[in-house]
């Protein structure tokens, strides 16, 4: 049943056409004339595996239309593919508009410079959506889990003045409750709350990996609101 929380305070072989659209920035120019208008070009989706009438369809063409991830090859997005952690916090990064982290020094020994991912992680290290799994390791190769990436998400949304504020209670009506992480039982009241996260057949599965289209899909509520 539900808990209650007190505390201070993610095969097809056709490719399908998408209808979305890609605005042109308007040239800039001077003097009297300007060169005519050019026509706007429809963004097709290039994703054999990502079919319109999909639950995720939208989430995908939002991500890859704003920069927040390309698939996995030219096209496949994998949507029932696992994320690493180091994936997973780029993914919100670029969602957040790539913001440059304050700081150079990075605490984790598994976030080696050069990395894709290093400017992201120190970002969210920096801005406390991250802490890593140990005060010397990031584990960026591990699989993200839906609790971890509920989390990434929520620490941003608090970051940006959201959240609960002093005491809350939030009653969570999912069967596996008791399964959520302590750490993350705020993530998941707020995210449920607010429409960022839904069950899965009565059932939150806190502890399970978190799919690409889980992840993008979460990241799409939010910032596409």
């Amino acid at each position: 049943m539900a808990a209650i929380a007190v505390k201070d305070g993610w095969l097809d072989s056709e490719v399908v056409r998408g209808v979305y659209t890609l605005k042109e920035k308007p040239s800039g120019g001077g003097g009297g004339s300007s060169a005519p208008a050019k026509a706007e070009e429809p963004f097709v989706n290039p994703f054999k595996d990502v079919k319109q009438g999909d639950w995720f369809y939208d989430a995908v063409m939002w991500a890859v239309k704003n920069g927040v991830t390309d698939g996995v090859t030219p096209t496949t997005f994998s949507p029932s593919g696992s994320a690493t952690r180091a994936q997973t916090v780029t993914f919100l990064w670029w969602a957040a508009g790539c913001p440059e982290p304050g700081i150079g020094e990075c605490p984790f020994e598994d976030v080696p410079a050069g990395a894709y991912y290093r400017k992201a992680v120190l970002w969210a290290y920096e801005n406390g959506i991250t802490d890593g799994t140990s005060e010397t390791t990031f584990s960026s190769d591990d699989v993200v889990t839906r609790a971890q990436t509920v989390t990434f998400l929520y620490r941003y949304m608090k970051l940006k003045g959201e959240g609960f504020e002093g005491l809350w209670s939030f009653e969570l009506e999912f069967s596996d409750v008791d399964e959520i992480p302590e750490y993350a039982l705020e993530a998941f009241s707020y995210g449920v709350m607010k429409g960022v996260i839904e069950g899965d057949g009565g059932r939150l599965l806190p502890n399970g990996r978190c799919t690409r289209a889980q992840i993008v899909t979460m990241l799409s509520r939010y910032f596409a609101e």
